[in-house]
């Protein structure tokens, strides 16, 4: 099966991310969750029997609520998608890593810290974007 099947999969246990995620689609609606691909597999080490460690980059699409007021709306959406980067780091803490088919999952990194962010102001829709990889054993069969 597909890795980013199981990425997705796998993100369905976050509490807060609902019962559907999108995938490559950016459906603009507050609270909506994207698993976006972001380049193929990436080899960095291969091994003489076949097998290969490997990276994967992903991207984790946000949709909130944006006021441009001083209400506290940005700073709690702003706290979600925070929250849901701690709780990938966190799994990946426990060893509660996706599941691959042909490959095993050794680690998942999020690379920014504070989500990137873009705004429709028109909308009052606001875009945070998790980036973060895994690294994995590409089995040779």
């Amino acid at each position: 099966m597909n890795k980013f099947k199981k990425i997705s999969e796998w993100l369905l246990n976050y509490p807060n991310i609902g019962d559907w995620l999108f995938f490559n689609v950016s459906n603009v609606e507050v609270d909506n969750v994207s698993l976006n691909s972001i380049s193929g597999e990436r080899i960095l080490i291969e091994f003489n029997d076949g097998s290969a460690e490997c990276e994967l980059m992903f991207a984790l699409a946000m949709f909130k609520s944006y006021d441009t007021g001083t209400s506290d709306v940005n700073l709690t959406a702003l706290q979600e998608c925070e929250n849901l980067a701690l709780w990938c780091e966190e799994q990946n803490q426990n060893g509660n890593l996706p599941v691959f088919d042909d490959a095993t999952a050794n680690e998942i990194e999020i690379l920014n810290s504070t989500p990137e962010l873009s705004v429709d102001s028109e909308q009052g829709i606001a875009k945070y974007l998790i980036q973060g990889k895994i690294n994995y054993l590409k089995i040779r069969r």
